[in-house]
This record gives structure tokens, C-alpha cells and sequence, in this order.
């Protein structure tokens, strides 16, 4: 069965673009939207499991609905952070 292109699923589109500076005391972020990448928020996540699973959390609520999310995590150690953005939207690269 051949299915047309307008039939197949599409690819969830970026709703925002997130890096973060991974350190001991404190996590650095910095957001922007993908519907207004000039306005770019700074946001710190203390170094604490509640504190990060509050802000993923925050993060799924924020955008699901509008798409994925990417997020380029600057880590020299730490966790393993992929197991922590099993929901699907939030996209890890690790550099």
C-alpha cells in the first residue's frame, strides 16, 4: 500500500533551542524560543535532582505542545542527562 505524502506523519518541528553550562554548585542556562530566537532568556538550576526535574517538568509544560526541544549540555562530568529527557521533546546533544 502506497501512502502519499500528505498521509505521512511529520516531523515535530523545534519549539526552542536550550544550552547548558553543567557545573557542580549551579547549572547556566540559556533558552530561546524558536518563535522569537532574538529574546533569549537566562535562567540557573540549582545542582539539585528536584531542581532539575522541576525545570525538565517546566520545560515539557513550556513547549510539548509546540514541538521539540533542543539542548546542547556542556559537561566535562556529571549524570547521565539522556536518562532524565526520556519524555521525547527534549533533544540532548553533548558536547
Amino acid at each position: 500500500m502506497n501512502e502519499s505524502v500528505s498521509e505521512q506523519p511529520l516531523e515535530r518541528e523545534v519549539a526552542a533551542f536550550i544550552g547548558i553550562d553543567w557545573a557542580d554548585q549551579k547549572h547556566d542556562v540559556v533558552l530561546s524560543s524558536a518563535g522569537n530566537p532574538a529574546k533569549a532568556e537566562h535562567q540557573v538550576i540549582k545542582s539539585e535532582i528536584n531542581a532539575l526535574n522541576d525545570w525538565i517538568a517546566q520545560m515539557h509544560e513550556r513547549f510539548s505542545a509546540k514541538g521539540k526541544v533542543l539542548v546542547c549540555l556542556e559537561q566535562s562530568r556529571g549524570v547521565g542527562w539522556v536518562r532524565y529527557c526520556g519524555q521525547g521533546e527534549l533533544l540532548v546533544i553533548e558536547s
